[in-house]
């Protein structure tokens, strides 16, 4: 078995950087092989979702082709037959992705903790012990989502899209995010998600805009087919893993914060260097 080492060099405490700013920047410094074999973990995983965006992208066009005028009216009742047949191929696609996923999250932990890591055990340790409840959120999560899109667009839909955006989504994420680091059962990290979440409540919206903008402006808005099969390519291969890490780092300092230095002080602070602390807290205060 061998040991993929953290930089080229051994390093000590005092060589760790001081900010999770640097730990982000470090990584790529120091470890980018692992962040592109990460990549091309994503893109593996991200395969089944992008056939269904295909599947459904092909089922419309086939549908408008013997329309004698392409209208509003004429495209509403072809796009909701589109979700119908499709939508639920998507949760599935999306529950497949989340579930490998878990495994790449714990490499991407031990890559933030500035920690060694071996592939193959982290991948599976991940596999087994985060998959169920990763499949769990993101079944439940895509399942809401696309029963939404099912109710014919008016205002009632509408504000169920906001109470979807701006609770549930953040609380799911905040209980998937608790997963990775530590042994929380389902409805305490639920719970636990709905405080973080009103704690960190700005960032935490921002974070999931930046998160999502990119691909809803790929599938809904690039009408190339070619093009937006390509640009969704890209981003599994370079985006997902960097903003995995944006957040995995914002999580870290939020659990320090609020739980790590009373509760697990042997996670307090992980991967940052040590004499750092009282000056990152007076940058907070």
């Amino acid at each position: 078995m061998r040991k993929m080492k953290s930089s080229k060099e051994d390093f000590t405490e005092q060589d760790l950087p001081s900010t999770r700013r640097q730990v982000f920047a470090d990584c790529y410094k120091e470890q980018f092989t692992v962040i592109l074999r990460l990549g091309f973990l994503c893109l593996a995983l991200f395969l089944p979702a992008v056939l269904v965006v295909i599947m459904k992208d092909n089922f419309i066009i086939g549908a408008t082709a013997d329309l004698a005028e392409i209208t509003k009216e004429t495209l509403s009742p072809i796009h909701y037959a589109a979700r119908l047949k499709y939508g639920f191929m998507s949760v599935l696609a999306f529950t497949l992705f989340f579930t490998f996923f878990s495994g790449a999250m714990r490499i991407i932990r031990q890559l933030v903790w500035r920690e060694p890591i071996f592939w193959k055990e982290d991948f599976w340790n991940g596999i087994r012990n985060d998959s169920g409840r990763f499949a769990l959120i993101s079944f439940l999560t895509a399942t809401i989502n696309y029963l939404i899109g099912l109710l014919d667009g008016s205002g009632v839909t509408y504000i169920l899209y906001g109470i979807y955006a701006g609770l549930i989504l953040p609380v799911m994420i905040w209980s998937l995010l608790q997963t990775v680091y530590y042994k929380v059962g389902f409805f305490m990290s639920i719970r636990n998600g709905v405080l973080y979440y009103l704690k960190t409540l700005p960032s935490t919206l921002l974070i999931i805009l930046v998160t999502a903008f990119p691909f809803w402006i790929v599938i809904e808005l690039i009408p190339l087919m070619l093009v937006k099969y390509i640009v969704l390519f890209v981003l599994a291969l370079f985006y997902i893993v960097p903003i995995t890490m944006v957040w995995l780092l914002f999580a870290c300092r939020h659990f320090d914060e609020f739980l790590n230095k009373e509760q697990y002080p042997s996670v307090y602070r992980r991967g940052l260097r040590p004499q750092a602390e009282a000056k990152e807290q007076g940058k907070r205060n």
